[in-house]
């Protein structure tokens, strides 16, 4: 039977997950997408993606798997449009190999995810022994690229509205209050679900 590999870098490196879903997959070892990092998108659902970034990397688990853990794994995932599938190549120790990843088609807009299913990453994280600095980076740049977004929609509500210049100054005071008071959503999960 032809296997493949998988990278998982989101809710799919909880092995107990992956046990339920993908009954023939095997962890074959731990690597890191280079030049990529981790955010979430979907919104009000938000879940984890990769999307490319210079000298950033991501920790993945790399699975085996059969066709029929990746029938399983098209379902969840939403594939193909949710989730595109990439062949990306990896260093598995010595040497280079090519393997799937589901990364996020294009227009999905950034957003936090929900505790459980950042606690369900976050235990996966612990699992391989990955630090979780990177789940904490990744949900405060998901929020300032979901502020960046909204920004930037609001800006182009404002051109074609010919807004006022008193709108805009209250945007501008909106903006530095934001990133006065921004509350940090990874500091609260860590503490609340991590204790960290």
């Amino acid at each position: 039977m032809q296997e493949k590999l998988y990278i998982a870098y989101g809710s799919n490196l909880n092995r107990r997950q992956m046990q339920h879903r993908c009954r023939t997959a095997r962890v074959v070892g731990t690597a890191e997408v280079q030049d990529h990092e981790l955010l979430f998108r979907g919104g009000s659902h938000a879940v984890a993606t990769i999307e490319p970034a210079a000298g950033k990397s991501v920790p993945v688990l790399l699975w085996s798997i059969r066709p029929g853990d990746e029938k399983a794994l098209d379902l969840y995932e939403g594939w193909p449009r949710f989730y595109e599938k990439r062949d990306i190549d990896i260093q598995l120790g010595s040497q280079t190999v090519s393997a799937m990843a589901y990364v996020m088609t294009e227009g999905h807009a950034a957003g936090t995810p929900s505790q459980s299913y950042l606690a369900t990453i976050a235990e996966g994280y612990q699992s391989a022994g990955f630090n979780l600095d990177v789940l904490q980076t990744a949900l405060r740049r998901s929020v300032e690229v979901q502020w960046e977004e909204a920004m930037d929609y609001v800006d182009w509500l404002c051109d074609g509205l010919d807004a006022s210049d008193e709108l805009e100054e209250e945007m501008e005071e909106l903006e530095d209050i934001y990133e006065e008071e921004q509350p940090d959503p990874a500091d609260y999960f860590f503490r609340q679900e991590w204790g960290c």
